[in-house]
């Protein structure tokens, strides 16, 4: 989902993928938040978006948003969004953190979401 953007670096791949992921499981970034967390399936079975959440100590942090660029446009990283927000208040947290590249247009989602830059 990141091959040739902002975010993309010389010699991701597959593999460093699936570092970050195993990394991600196995609380490197903080806590795993299961229920705050969720991959979106195709007919076929196969993830075209996923979402990751971890606990930093004081809050919910989005870890990553991916949608695949076959289903981008289409409302996934919206509607992930939205229920990790959702699902959070729920669970009684009144604040979720992210952090974002400067210059990735994703920045345009999150604040459409509603949220704010900060220092």
């Amino acid at each position: 989902a990141y091959r040739d953007t902002i975010d993309w670096e010389p010699g991701d791949n597959e593999a460093v993928a699936a570092s970050e992921i195993t990394a991600t499981l196995q609380n490197a970034y903080g806590t795993f938040l299961p229920e705050l967390s969720w991959t979106v399936l195709d007919a076929a079975g196969t993830a075209v978006a996923q979402i990751a959440c971890a606990h930093d100590g004081r809050r919910p942090m989005v870890l990553f948003v991916y949608v695949d660029p076959i289903v981008q446009r289409q409302g996934l990283a919206s509607w992930l969004m939205s229920t990790v927000a959702n699902k959070a208040r729920e669970l009684g947290h009144t604040e979720i953190v992210l952090y974002v590249t400067a210059g990735n247009p994703a920045q345009h989602l999150y604040t459409r979401l509603g949220f704010r830059e900060s220092n």
